[in-house]
């Protein structure tokens, strides 16, 4: 009976606190929406590069129809290495801040959520509204669901270099890791236990 009254409290907070997956049609629709102003920069820097091809065509000088090629190809490899970084980053170095991380890791301890994916939907709920309420982020949602949101926790905290950024954190991020090592063991067969100890040796106590 206990069991079933926690699970229909967590099923009671997802649907209170609706995440990006419920409110668009699918990842990428919330990635331009998200992400509109790096879009918006990424096609005026490939117009200006369009602008600037066009005008090499007018040149008669050869050298400096090259040089114009040649800053012309650098420009919009620039504006594309600009557009994937910012997309792969999803600017988490600007989001995830000392009081944002402690308060993730907070979520973690206090929800549980292991490999439950309805209660990574809780966490990145959670951190959504934490996120938009500090102005830490648009009012779109930094975490799509509940998968982003546990990717996310793993690439911050079970990662010797992202960890380490915060030294004042490690109490916390141990502490979040025992929880989630040991509510992930209540799931996985022994051999696949094994390999996140691994893992896990020197991160957890």
């Amino acid at each position: 009976m206990e069991d079933k009254g926690i699970e229909r409290t967590t099923e009671s907070l997802v649907e209170r606190k609706r995440l990006p997956r419920d409110e668009f049609w699918g990842y990428s629709t919330w990635m331009l929406f998200s992400q509109r102003f790096t879009f918006l920069v990424f096609a005026i820097w490939i117009i200006i590069a369009v602008c600037l091809f066009r005008i090499t065509i007018y040149i008669q000088s050869g050298i400096l129809s090259f040089l114009l090629i040649m800053f012309d190809l650098l420009f919009a490899f620039f504006a594309v290495a600009f557009l994937f970084s910012t997309l792969a980053d999803h600017g988490s170095e600007f989001v995830m801040t000392f009081n944002n991380r402690l308060h993730f890791l907070n979520e973690v301890i206090k929800n549980r959520p292991g490999l439950a994916v309805d209660k990574w939907d809780v966490v990145a709920a959670n951190m959504n509204e934490k996120l938009i309420s500090k102005s830490s982020y648009s009012n779109f949602g930094y975490f799509f669901d509940g998968n982003m949101c546990h990717k996310e926790f793993k690439c911050l905290f079970m990662r010797d270099s992202e960890a380490s950024k915060y030294p004042e954190l490690k109490k916390y991020i141990d502490d979040a890791l025992r929880v989630y090592k040991a509510d992930v063991d209540t799931f996985l067969p022994d051999n696949i236990q094994d390999a996140l100890d691994r893992q896990f040796e020197g991160r957890v106590n």
